[in-house]
């Protein structure tokens, strides 16, 4: 039985998924598109001044509270007949600013569809002179896309090797597999964007080479 595109476009919106996202998973990362790759070392690039002082304007007035919501999903299933898991919250969020321009984000998260909660923490420096994702030393050491005024865009590779005593992380490039098991290799593409009084970050999750999850947060400020 065909099913009409209206139909289906209204399931999409009840499932809080728009119908461009139905292809997404399994999708190839832009690193494996444009090398085949699914791991590259990052090759830190101290930031100019012009990049320093637009993350200072980005980030002023930023400390207070916010309140919004997260969208995503996880991919499920197999590339030839994948699935979406929903993972949405409603956000309660603290943010705090510190005079080096480096940014802690604490936010509180319920599940919409489950009975659920989690705490997650996001911590972005500058004050080193290297943007760094969660931590500042050259393990939180990320590849800049584009720093403006009003956004920041930037990408985090790492690997976590899998064996028996469970998963370690690694930036060793060379280290393909071990005895026990492997390597799962991780691509993560970070965008945040900045209006008057609202704040949006997009998360794009890629797993060996392919689109694993998503998330967005939508935030104003209170």
């Amino acid at each position: 039985m065909r099913v009409a595109p209206t139909i289906l476009i209204a399931l999409y919106l009840c499932l809080g998924i728009a119908p461009t996202q139905a292809s997404e998973c399994f999708s190839p990362s832009p690193l494996k598109k444009k090398s085949g790759q699914t791991f590259e070392e990052i090759k830190p690039v101290k930031l100019t001044n012009t990049q320093a002082s637009s993350i200072r304007n980005m980030f002023k007035n930023l400390r207070g509270n916010w309140r919004g919501t997260a969208t995503g999903f996880f991919c499920l299933g197999t590339e030839k007949s994948p699935r979406q898991k929903a993972d949405n919250f409603t956000i309660k969020a603290e943010i705090d600013v510190f005079s080096q321009q480096d940014i802690v984000i604490t936010a509180d998260m319920d599940a919409i569809e489950q009975r659920k909660q989690r705490t997650e923490i996001f911590r972005l420096f500058s004050s080193n002179g290297f943007l760094r994702l969660n931590k500042n030393r050259t393990a939180g050491d990320v590849k800049v896309k584009t720093i403006s005024q009003n956004e920041i865009s930037f990408v985090q590779y790492s690997q976590i090797k899998i064996n028996s005593k469970g998963p370690s992380t690694t930036t060793d490039a060379k280290n393909t597999v071990n005895k026990s098991g492997g390597i799962a290799r991780r691509e993560i593409i970070t965008t945040i964007k900045r209006s008057y009084k609202a704040l949006r970050i997009e998360y794009k999750v890629y797993s060996n080479g392919v689109l694993s999850s998503t998330s967005t947060w939508s935030l104003k400020k209170r």
